[in-house]
């Protein structure tokens, strides 16, 4: 986190990184000074450093790793899809790592978002690296919301070996436009790994109004391995239905990527 300051420090919150930076390190301290069950690791891309939630698997063996990506201007512990699939993972034998996502600044247009987007895909590096380490190679890449397009994105360009699955949840983009959603739909037709897309029957307009056209290109890269679903009576967070979600997500990423379950030492 040290090198995050400094950056700061030198360039400003918003002078070379799309990210708020004075807002991540705000969220950072916030998160650190309560209490959260789990481990609170700095991960490091090449230009600068961030938190991420680490929750170990509880049983004594564990089938692999889930990286979470929250929603538009979230953070590793976010009340809702993240927390619940971050605490309740690790029964099913899921090393769970909640990385902070670049967040743009609490006033930005929908506009400032793409940039921040963009800043993704080294986070998600840094924690394959990360996890490599801990000789984790079996990962399942899961995001909500706008952390979903980000995983999308992700998929699309060079991903690593270790990413045996794929799971969007309410996958939106921001801002929502023409042009976005096209690119969209031609990143998820490029994806040839495991692929669910769930999302609630009452969820965002923007996430229900792209449904159809995602089963379409889901099914040109996945197929048969893609999988779409609507959960009745689910909004976009899943409230008072994330056992629901949780439930449905561990059993499909341990049919899909079971892995070789490791002792945990």
């Amino acid at each position: 986190m040290y090198r995050l300051l400094v950056l700061m420090l030198l360039f400003g919150s918003t002078g070379l990184y799309a990210s708020d930076l004075m807002r991540e390190s705000y969220i950072a301290a916030q998160l650190k000074g309560s209490h959260i069950d789990g481990e609170w690791v700095e991960l490091q891309t090449p230009e600068i450093g961030f938190i991420a939630l680490q929750t170990p698997a509880t049983p004594a063996q564990r089938r692999g790793a889930v990286i979470l990506l929250h929603d538009v201007g979230g953070q590793p512990d976010e009340a809702g899809v993240i927390h619940a699939l971050r605490t309740q993972l690790p029964a099913s034998g899921w090393h769970l790592l909640s990385l902070q996502m670049p967040v743009a600044p609490v006033d930005a247009v929908p506009e400032e978002y793409r940039g921040v987007a963009a800043e993704a895909a080294p986070r998600v590096e840094a924690a394959l690296a990360h996890l490599r380490q801990s000789g984790l190679l079996n990962v399942v890449l899961v995001g909500h919301g706008l952390g979903a397009a980000m995983v999308i994105d992700y998929m699309a360009g060079q991903p690593a070996a270790e990413i045996q699955a794929v799971v969007m949840v309410g996958v939106r983009l921001v801002p929502p436009d023409a042009a976005a959603q096209t690119l969209m739909y031609e990143q998820l037709a490029t994806i040839d790994i495991p692929l669910l897309d769930i999302y609630g029957s009452r969820d965002l307009p923007e996430v229900m109004a792209t449904a159809t056209r995602r089963y379409s290109a889901g099914k040109k890269g996945a197929d048969p391995l893609f999988r779409q679903d609507e959960v009745l009576g689910a909004d976009h967070q899943f409230r008072g239905m994330t056992q629901v979600l949780v439930s449905y997500i561990a059993k499909w990423i341990g049919r899909v990527a079971p892995g070789t379950e490791v002792v945990d030492k």
